[in-house]
């Protein structure tokens, strides 16, 4: 099945599924009403949805949990990796906020956000590619 690509082709498969629903009902003998009430009906109903635009469906839904699945450990990593930690002095009650990980300099930790961010934008790219 092509892909479908705009609001005319959108209309065209709604058109399609419910002629398809109204042979099935008239084959059967039901009004359509009564048959997409029953439990049979719904099953049908779903089957034929599947069969018209299942792929489409999946392909969204998998690849936007993916995404939300990098972005999540992306934002998580830049977190754990580049937020300071709060240390608490327990004679002298004084906070005092250190690095994680010993960095070498500023320009190492810059370069590992940028990384983050790269590989965030990057997948996000081949996500979007992918959906559109």
């Amino acid at each position: 099945m092509p892909q479908v690509r705009n609001m005319e082709q959108w209309q065209k498969l709604g058109d399609a599924f419910s002629v398809t629903i109204k042979n099935i009902c008239r084959t059967l003998n039901v009004e359509v009403n009564n048959f997409l009430k029953s439990d049979v009906g719904i099953l049908v109903a779903s089957v034929v949805v599947y069969k018209m635009i299942g792929k489409d469906i999946l392909t969204i839904v998998i690849y936007t949990s993916a995404w939300m699945g990098i972005t999540l450990m992306i934002a998580f990593s830049i977190f754990f990796i580049h937020m300071k930690k709060k240390v608490k002095n327990k004679d002298t009650k004084e906070i005092t906020y250190q690095d994680r990980f010993g960095w070498d300099d500023d320009l190492t930790k810059t370069i590992s956000l940028c990384l983050h961010i790269a590989i965030w934008f990057a997948f996000s790219c081949v996500v979007l590619g992918n959906i559109i």
